[in-house]
């Protein structure tokens, strides 16, 4: 959670790289602990940076994967 934190934190004051850096070590560390929601948020908030960084089809990528683990994740509660 504080890597995402620490990302999120160097966005807002326009330090998008720093910010990459500190989503995709969170990234990798939630797939690691096997942390769905988790990952699914920190895919969403590299979506919205690179949304920002004008990288439009990267940033499709993140919120399409995003949506395919809460998707999943939804599936499993209800069988």
């Amino acid at each position: 959670i504080a890597l995402n934190s620490t990302g999120m934190m160097y966005s807002n004051v326009g330090e998008m790289q720093t910010a990459i850096e500190y989503l995709r070590q969170s990234l990798s560390l939630r797939r690691e602990v096997k942390d769905r929601p988790g990952e699914a948020r920190t895919l969403i908030n590299l979506g919205t940076i690179y949304d920002d960084l004008g990288e439009k089809r990267k940033s499709i990528e993140f919120y399409e994967a995003s949506l395919a683990i809460v998707r999943a994740e939804k599936d499993a509660r209800t069988e």
